[in-house]
């Protein structure tokens, strides 16, 4: 991985660290190739990747840990038992949705399959991060097979939380301080990423923001990036009708 990447992934790494533990029984949701699931089973007790990409899941299984199951089904659909898990993970994955519905949709499944008083973690796009929203919304216009990619704010995640019975207890959100090589291929438009004096403004921008971080009189946590929530959850029961067919993607 690049180091772009990790310093994305460092909310995810911020939420998760102080619950995970050895006694812990994880679901990660949508985890590709394992690049957390791993990690986290050589920590937790137990760990079931879900996926809906049969060549990532096959790429997991290659790690032969006697913890980890691998899972192919859909995050709107798992097919778990009530309170099944301590947390659940679920790191960039519901921005991948097709609408909010099933959005909503997936946050009743965790809740459901989560224990009470367990905890589950989600990271997003940020929405308050002007360049990439921009930058996103740009590639939509100008290219109809675009990477597509929905963006929330903090406030409509946190509703969305708590209307399931999560609550969040954490929020982590950063800036990143420069725009790397892979971040400009990925989330500008090419046409922009051609011209030096749009890279040069948006990677002087994020220092400027790292800048204000640091100083603590002008916070900006809200803007960075990508943000999270570390929720437990606390309704004793999730009333969620499940349908009676097969929860299993064939």
């Amino acid at each position: 991985m690049n180091e772009d990447y990790w310093d994305i992934k460092a909310v995810d790494r911020e939420l998760l660290g102080s619950v995970i533990s050895s006694s812990a029984t994880i679901c990660d949701v949508g985890g590709g190739a394992g690049v957390d699931a791993i990690p986290m089973a050589t920590v937790a007790d137990f760990l079931v990747l879900v996926e809906l990409d049969k060549e990532l899941l096959r790429i997991a299984k290659l790690h032969k840990l006697h913890n980890l199951e691998c899972i192919r089904c859909d995050a709107c659909h798992l097919p778990f038992r009530e309170e099944s898990f301590n947390i659940i993970t679920c790191f960039s994955v519901l921005d991948h949705l097709p609408d909010m519905q099933r959005v909503s949709r997936s946050l009743a499944e965790f809740a459901f399959s989560c224990k009470r008083g367990g905890n589950v973690v989600v990271t997003v796009p940020n929405k308050l991060f002007i360049i990439g929203t921009v930058c996103s919304y740009i590639q939509k216009l100008g290219k109809k097979n675009a990477y597509f990619e929905q963006r929330f704010t903090p406030k409509k995640l946190q509703k969305m939380l708590q209307a399931y019975g999560l609550l969040p207890v954490s929020f982590d959100s950063r800036s990143p301080e420069v725009i790397g090589s892979s971040i400009i291929r990925n989330n500008i438009p090419e046409i922009f990423a051609k011209l030096p004096i749009f890279r040069g403004f948006a990677t002087l921008l994020c220092k400027v923001f790292a800048i204000l971080n640091r100083s603590g009189k002008y916070c900006v946590k809200f803007t960075g990036a990508r943000f999270g929530y570390l929720t437990v959850k606390t309704w004793p029961r999730h009333q969620l009708f499940r349908n009676s067919g097969s929860l299993f993607v064939p």
